[in-house]
């Protein structure tokens, strides 16, 4: 096999030295035997990580009668989940709602976390729960008793 002349457009003196196997005109390939490898990032060496700021809000409009899902929400790319309820029309008997988690992305498997938010009874008021830091495919929001009469808007907020 003939060596390719044209390996890179850089000249010879700044080629990065030890990446081509000039036997086999090619790119030198190590095979690692370890199962662990680490990367060590320098700012000063030029190394820069780029980090995912995305958010996605999902809506829904809950009336008196309605319990179990709320709404749910693909989540793989996130990590954070916070509720919001709006109060739209007053409340006889407001809930809690709860975020639910589930490491699935089909099926009926669903954990209970701890964050929860209750509506207020007042219309046009809202009531934000804490922030939940989650690990799972999907989350969503769940409401295991009725409202009352009354509706909500409830906003759950998924950022990465």
């Amino acid at each position: 096999m003939s060596i390719n002349p044209n390996i890179s457009q850089l000249d010879y003196t700044q080629a990065i030295k030890r990446t081509i196997d000039a036997v086999n005109d090619a790119t030198r390939v190590t095979i690692a035997a370890a199962n662990d490898f680490e990367i060590e990032l320098d700012a000063n060496d030029g190394d820069s990580v780029l980090s995912l700021n995305d958010q996605n809000t999902a809506t829904t409009t809950v009336t008196s009668v309605q319990t179990d899902e709320l709404l749910s929400v693909a989540s793989a790319r996130y990590s954070k989940a916070q509720l919001y309820v709006r109060t739209d029309t007053t409340i006889s008997s407001p809930q809690s709602i709860v975020i639910q988690q589930s490491p699935l992305s089909t099926g009926n498997v669903w954990v209970n976390t701890a964050v929860t938010v209750t509506p207020t009874t007042a219309a046009g008021q809202l009531a934000v729960s804490g922030v939940l830091d989650f690990c799972a495919l999907r989350v969503r929001a769940f409401a295991t008793v009725a409202q009352g009469t009354g509706s909500a808007t409830i906003f759950l907020v998924l950022k990465a």
